[in-house]
């Protein structure tokens, strides 16, 4: 009879054991396919230029995206290329370096660092998913070694652009045709931007004056003079068209300094990008924005976050060869009836 109670008892034991594992399987299993399924260790970092114009918006996108994909976002800002230069120069050092870098594509030289980076960490082993952000994805010239490049297409941005004014000038009343439009440039260390001043032209079907009030002097700022002295010599300039919504307030003051001075009508102003700073201006003089080329930062941030999530969710690495893939973001036209629906959002998600 004992013999009988030892095996009885040795049993017991085992499908105890038996249960036991079973328990903890269903315990354990949901929790390793959800870390599977959404990596919360993951860690993305983001450059870009200072919280002016279209950037806070593409912040806020590339949170808003890291966040909904459980992906921790470390964001760097600063002026010019100094926001990507520091997180280059930091991911050397890093000893846990993050799985994926969207850095900033401006300013076009950046490019060629990012490019030489690339292939020295090429050369070590796996590199992570980079991808440029706000890139002009109409440039023939992209780094190698990218993953992806995500932005707007700035000479096709500026044709459809040069089609509306001109398709709205005789309801408008803007006088297309008279005399050569004014293209502002408020950077001259990006090509896009000339290239955004190209396209304009060609939607228009007309010469368009090109003219850059980046300030040698001052980081940031714009040569208003250049603007003020421009006019006097071209009073007849039926339209201005704007290169970042973050100056749009300083470019009316001019426009209203001309007005008050002068029998000339108000200039309008075509603006490419939505800016926090536009707010005052289109709650109280909406009628001096002919209208805003959205160019949806927002949308650039979420794609850009979407692509980094895709390769860890399939576990490839970043490419060391090849083209990288392009994500070309369409813009869209805002007229000012528009842009009184979405006041509460510039600067958030526009």
């Amino acid at each position: 009879m004992k013999p009988r109670a030892i095996i009885s008892t040795g049993g017991a034991m085992i499908a105890l054991m038996l249960v036991f594992a079973l328990v903890l399987a269903l315990v354990l299993l949901p929790r390793l396919v959800l870390a599977q399924g959404a990596p919360s260790s993951h860690v993305l970092w983001a450059s870009g230029s200072s919280f002016k114009g279209i950037w806070p918006v593409m912040r806020n996108g590339i949170v808003d995206a890291g966040f909904k994909n459980r992906l921790r976002v470390r964001y760097q800002a600063g002026q010019g290329a100094e926001a990507s230069t520091r997180v280059l120069e930091r991911w050397k050092k890093e000893r846990n370096p993050p799985q994926g870098l969207l850095l900033a594509a401006a300013p076009y030289a950046l490019r060629a660092r990012i490019e030489q980076t690339l292939q020295t960490r090429a050369q070590l082993g796996t590199i992570p998913a980079v991808v440029l952000i706000g890139a002009d994805t109409g440039s023939a010239s992209q780094p190698r070694f990218v993953r992806a490049i995500v932005g707007i297409d700035a000479f096709a941005t500026g044709v459809k652009a040069g089609k509306y004014a001109l398709a709205q000038s005789a309801r408008q009343g803007w006088g297309l045709g008279r005399a050569p439009t004014l293209c502002l440039r408020t950077r001259n260390d990006d090509p896009a931007r000339a290239r955004l001043c190209r396209g304009v032209a060609a939607g228009l079907g007309e010469r368009t004056a090109m003219l850059t009030l980046a300030h040698k002097q001052r980081a940031g700022a714009i040569n208003l003079k250049r603007l003020r002295r421009y006019l006097d010599k071209n009073p007849e300039t039926p339209l201005i068209w704007l290169d970042d919504g973050a100056y749009t307030q300083e470019v009316l003051e001019v426009v209203k300094e001309r007005s008050a001075t002068s029998e000339l009508k108000p200039l309008p102003l075509a603006v490419f990008g939505l800016a926090r700073s536009q707010k005052v201006a289109l709650e109280t003089e909406p009628q001096r924005i002919a209208f805003i080329v959205d160019l949806r930062p927002f949308e650039q941030g979420r794609r850009a976050v979407a692509l980094v999530r895709e390769d860890l969710r399939t576990g490839r690495t970043g490419r060391s060869t090849g083209a990288a893939q392009v994500v070309s973001i369409s813009a869209r036209i805002l007229r000012p009836q528009d842009l009184q629906d979405i006041l509460h959002l510039i600067g958030r998600t526009r």
